[in-house]
């Protein structure tokens, strides 16, 4: 008996279909107050409008951070003269599935003073990640048993059988892992002065495994 250890993989790229928009909302001035509550008022604002988008469904959640204050030392003029400036900024973070919506709430939150689109992340809807990642699965093991029968007819075995099969990172020898599904999402998204010009790039959902054969070699 042969055995034969192979690994398989198998991967897509889909069209993203939903989008989290992470927002930094930031004002600064001399008087504390005044900034706290401009940049309270401005988060309160985006809130509204992104919960607008969560009634009618182009959105499914909305989140963020509490507001901080702080005071920030400067050294300005030709004189150097120390300036000390009040800072506030709070995070709104909003998740869309419409992502026409997001694009257009981006573009008038980007071109709003104060506001900063720091990124957008993508994703799939659950439902198509876990229908894809389970094809994914198979076709891995599909590609695993490939390989091994083309090594098991390179050898002249008269027969090859599955003995094992592992996710990455779940072999011993590798050093463990959490073996899970890989999976990576990228997008593009910038500020271009008072405008947001949004790229959402495909989603890629990789599957990577080992397998072990044996192979029956054939009689000399």
């Amino acid at each position: 008996m042969v055995l034969i250890a192979v690994h398989g993989s198998a991967s897509r790229s889909l069209p993203a279909e939903r989008a989290t928009a992470h927002l930094n909302v930031e004002l600064e001035g001399d008087d504390r107050a005044e900034v706290v509550e401009r940049t309270r008022a401005l988060r309160a604002g985006l809130i509204e409008t992104a919960e607008a988008f969560l009634a009618s469904g182009a959105a499914t959640r909305v989140g963020g951070s509490q507001l901080w204050a702080r005071s920030e030392h400067r050294w300005e003029g030709r004189e150097e003269q120390q300036r000390t400036v009040e800072l506030a900024s709070a995070r709104v973070d909003v998740r869309f599935r419409d992502l026409e919506a997001l694009a257009g709430w981006l573009l008038e939150a980007g071109s709003t003073a104060g506001v900063t689109v720091e990124r957008v992340e993508w994703t799939l809807a659950a439902a198509t990640r876990s229908a894809v990642e389970r094809e994914l699965r198979l076709a891995a093991v599909r590609d695993a048993v490939a390989r091994a029968e083309a090594y098991g007819a390179a050898i002249g075995a008269t027969s090859v059988g599955l003995r094992s099969v592992r996710e990455a990172g779940l072999r011993p020898a590798s050093g463990g892992g959490s073996g899970s599904m890989k999976w990576t999402a990228q997008a593009s998204a910038r500020s271009d002065g008072p405008g947001f010009a949004l790229r959402p790039e495909d989603v890629e959902l990789a599957v990577e495994l080992s397998a072990d054969f044996e192979a029956e070699p054939a009689a000399s």
